[in-house]
């Protein structure tokens, strides 16, 4: 029996007061005071580096080393979370956090017993959160020496996590920090659970280098963005095995490679930290990086950020990049309303690939805002006779629009035309002037028809 469900059954009542065997029994479970099978000795801990700076909590404290750049900004936490709480001013430290559990299910069964911190000091005036003094991470780990004493370690995280200026995890938003709030209720650690600005590495990890990552874990992310590679390292999925064999030997050396597993894992979400920033102030890395970073910028509203990035894509870009990025530049210039800029860009992707979205894009432009009616109709014809599927059909309707526009701005002009005469096709069908009697007149003329959608015939050209 765990001295925390004794000390518990006492208070309801369930046990007698402790007498003096009870009282030698307690002391004998508590976290620094066994020695042989059933725990280790304080001689232990003090070999493993721990030390039980308060009742039930025990600490060990390590450099990492990691070559961080330049000071991080606030405002680039901002946005690289999305949260513009980063932004406002605060006092406290910046932490990375990583906890090892005993399992990866989640839920009430798994236990995290070794709590990674790294903190990040500042922001100092005029700079912002830097590694330290010194190259590398100053590490604390907190350590769960049995499973039935979590309160020390539960109150003491929360306490952190409510004077921090703000947490950096990776996936700590659907694993770590909720698996601590459940252990926290499960506890019964009273409070509100604390809300500090939180930036999980995950996802601009993966909104930016998806590309080029085949499998967006901490250790691929960093292998391949950082260059960081680690020597002999335990599996993770061999963690929650070493801390059974430790809880059934009392040996904490069995956890030495478990204690570097977790500092290896700081190490390696400080240097992503500071990659992903340098990223986003404008770092690009590959041409393949200009595209997603557009689009990471255009998420999170920096419009000329993203224009930038597109256009350096449109230019330097691989395939299909360098097309996509050129639709979404043009698109957001027209929605700002730059309408000779992005009229230039649909000309070049109608150019460079017989891009129909551009084609489309253009032969509106020219209708609308040029006045050009019959470079309008030249356009979608050679559009026409390009396209398939859905694009044939959207084409058929714009060249028959464009021609009935067009027959009805030249009738007066024609000799002997007449201004009140109906469509030529209005003869052969009653009320003739629709689509589909003019998709008839041009079948009846030897046009070679080809099937659009729902069975709706379109023609090869717009002849």
């Amino acid at each position: 029996m765990t001295t925390a469900l004794r000390q518990r059954l006492q208070q309801l009542g369930g046990l007698p007061a402790a007498s003096g065997g009870v009282d030698r029994a307690m002391a004998a479970d508590a976290p620094g005071a066994r020695s042989g099978r059933g725990g280790p000795s304080a001689r232990s801990w003090a070999a493993a580096g721990f030390r039980e700076e308060t009742p039930g909590l025990l600490v060990r404290r390590v450099r990492a080393p990691m070559a961080a750049g330049a000071p991080l900004l606030a405002s680039t936490l901002a946005l690289l979370s999305g949260d513009p709480r980063w932004a406002e001013p605060g006092e406290g430290a910046v932490w990375l956090f990583d906890v090892e559990t005993t399992g990866l299910a989640g839920g009430t069964g798994t236990v995290p017993f070794l709590y990674g911190w790294a903190r990040l000091d500042g922001p100092p005036s005029g700079g912002g959160w830097a590694a330290g003094p010194e190259a590398g991470l100053e590490v604390e780990q907190w350590l769960l020496p049995e499973l039935g004493s979590e309160e020390p370690i539960i109150r003491a995280a929360v306490a952190r996590l409510r004077g921090a200026r703000g947490i950096v995890t990776y996936n700590g938003r659907t694993f770590d920090l909720p698996l601590v709030r459940t252990r926290t209720v499960l506890a019964r650690v009273s409070g509100l659970w604390p809300d500090p600005p939180h930036l999980d590495l995950l996802h601009p990890t993966r909104r930016l280098f998806r590309h080029r990552l085949d499998r967006c874990t901490l250790t691929t992310a960093s292998a391949v963005l950082v260059g960081t590679r680690r020597g002999a390292d335990l599996p993770g999925w061999e963690v929650p095995e070493r801390y059974r064999t430790f809880l059934r030997c009392g040996d904490p050396a069995v956890l030495g490679s478990v204690l570097s597993h977790n500092v290896a894992d700081l190490a390696e979400l400080g240097g992503l930290l500071w990659h992903l920033a340098s990223h986003v102030e404008g770092g690009i890395g590959e041409p393949q990086d200009a595209y997603p970073l557009g689009r990471f910028y255009e998420a999170r509203g920096c419009t000329e950020a993203a224009l930038r990035s597109y256009g350096t894509a449109v230019v330097l870009a691989p395939p299909p990049l360098d097309r996509a990025a050129l639709g979404r530049r043009a698109r957001l210039l027209r929605r700002q309303g730059r309408l000779d800029e992005a009229a230039t860009l649909w000309e070049l992707g109608w150019r460079r690939w017989e891009d129909m979205e551009a084609a489309e894009a253009l032969a509106i432009d020219r209708e609308w805002r040029g006045r050009d009616l019959e470079e309008a109709l030249a356009l979608s014809r050679a559009a026409l006779a390009r396209a398939s599927g859905p694009w044939a059909s959207r084409f058929a309707r714009r060249v028959w629009r464009l021609e009935r526009r067009l027959s009805r701005s030249q009738a007066p002009e024609a000799a002997g035309a007449d201004p009140g005469r109906p469509a030529p096709w209005a003869s052969w069908l009653p009320g003739g002037v629709s689509y589909e009697a003019w998709q008839l007149l041009r079948q009846r003329r030897g046009s070679r028809p080809r099937a659009g959608p729902w069975g709706m015939g379109t023609t090869a050209a717009g002849t």
